[in-house]
């Protein structure tokens, strides 16, 4: 049709229709200088379609977050401070701070909100709830961790995030882990910054956990190494068995910006926005590209 429409004398031209895409990027200050990861794993792409759904709730289990930051998600729910409860006859606090910071940071990896300021979140419109277990020294305990996953699946978390590990295995988190399991959240969980020996890591690759529950539950628990900005292994990254996929973490070999994850710091601070490295920061950026997905077809399946 197209040829005999060109051949005529009364046509100018004649071609198909094409479809063109909102572009959606976003304007925040700090993206297009400190933020390599989501070009890298070419989340622009993605946002042509959407920047999630509120439909879609992350849960974070992490030190909590710094409440009244500019860049807090938009869809912020806060769930069980379990560090400050202490009498458990009592209704469990909300969560009101973070001492430590890096709940904060991993948070707004996955959904700092759009403000044209500060930096940008993979999926900002995706529900962020946030459960506290660690302390300000950035310590959990297990049994924290495991009541904190026992919650996010019951407030209907889709995906669970656990930037955090230790090489003890606990029967109580292991039994928390299946229950989520089975009412169907995803977790995303850190592998482990010990690929080489260092002074904090005396063995290279121990097996972490809650991340080496990926052995027994491979299509609901994800356990997340780290790359660098040219998509490669980080050296700090572990390796094993129970890895299942990487995901841009930083490499920190200097203080170039690209060796980094920038996200935020905390509020009265010197550091508003702060810069780490670790599969701490690989991790929630799996949870925000399945929150994307999702927001699209919420019945796909974990596998």
């Amino acid at each position: 049709m197209l040829r005999d429409l060109t051949a005529r004398s009364d046509v100018i031209f004649a071609e198909p229709v094409v479809l063109r895409w909102s572009l959606a990027t976003p304007a925040d200050a700090l993206y297009p200088t400190h933020q390599w990861a989501l070009p890298l794993i070419r989340a622009d792409e993605a946002w042509e379609v959407t920047t999630g759904d509120s439909s879609i709730r992350v849960a974070v289990i992490d030190s909590g977050f710094d409440v009244g930051h500019q860049d807090a998600p938009a869809n912020l729910e806060l769930g069980c401070d379990f560090v400050r409860w202490t009498n458990t006859n009592e209704a469990c606090p909300a969560v009101s701070r973070d001492g430590d910071g890096h709940g904060t940071h991993v948070a707004r990896i996955i959904a700092a909100r759009w403000n044209n300021v500060g930096i940008a979140g993979l999926a900002p419109n995706v529900i962020l709830y946030v459960v506290r277990t660690a302390d300000d020294q950035g310590a959990s305990s297990s049994v924290a961790v495991a009541d904190a996953i026992v919650a996010a699946a019951d407030a209907g978390a889709r995906m669970i995030n656990l930037s955090l590990g230790g090489t003890s295995t606990s029967a109580y988190e292991a039994t928390a882990v299946a229950y989520a399991v089975n009412a169907g959240s995803l977790l995303v969980v850190s592998a482990g910054n010990c690929g080489v020996v260092s002074s904090a890591c005396p063995t290279a690759n121990p097996v972490f956990y809650p991340a080496a529950y990926s052995l027994t539950y491979p299509d609901a628990v994800l356990a997340v190494g780290a790359t660098n900005y040219l998509d490669q292994r980080a050296d700090y990254s572990n390796q094993g068995s129970y890895l299942s996929l990487v995901a841009p973490g930083g490499s920190g070999v200097s203080s170039a910006l690209f060796e980094w994850v920038t996200s935020l710091g905390l509020r009265g601070t010197s550091t508003l926005y702060a810069s780490h490295v670790g599969t701490s920061q690989a991790a929630p950026h799996v949870d925000a590209a399945a929150g994307l997905a999702l927001s699209v077809r919420s019945e796909i399946p974990r596998a």
